[in-house]
């Protein structure tokens, strides 16, 4: 069920156009399409003007990118950005086993998980909690 009154703000980035266009095409499917804002760009040019928020984010870790240099500098930037972001949280699902060393942090919490045979870790990053609305 879509509750299709709710208030939100749902942003997905991405470099590449043909994700972009798949992640549209799967939110169209999910009827959700109206919920959610993609947008082409790099993980180095996330910001918001929000002051709370999430990052959730699968970034490739390996057999997209290669070599090790490359896969590297992705994960500086994405560590930077969330930084910017300092009193939002995050959650990063990856395979990539030095993500930690690269985004600069040590997660808040690390849970192993699977997907299908392969060892993948979930990183929660968490922000501070908004204060309550009276």
């Amino acid at each position: 069920m879509v509750i299709k009154d709710l208030e939100m703000d749902i942003q997905g980035y991405d470099i590449s156009p043909d994700a972009i266009k798949a992640s549209m095409e799967n939110a169209k499917l999910a009827n959700v399409d109206h919920l959610i804002h993609f947008q082409r760009r790099e993980v180095k040019d996330l910001s918001h003007r929000k002051k709370y928020g999430f990052i959730i984010t699968n970034p490739p870790y390996g057999s997209r990118l290669e070599p090790d240099g490359e896969i590297s500098t992705l994960y500086r930037q994405i560590g930077e950005a969330y930084r910017n972001l300092d009193s939002w949280s995050m959650y990063l699902i990856t395979a990539y086993e030095n993500a930690e060393k690269y985004l600069g942090k040590k997660a808040d919490k690390n849970r192993k998980i699977y997907s299908g045979m392969m060892k993948t870790y979930l990183y929660q990053y968490l922000g501070p909690k908004p204060p309550k609305r009276l």
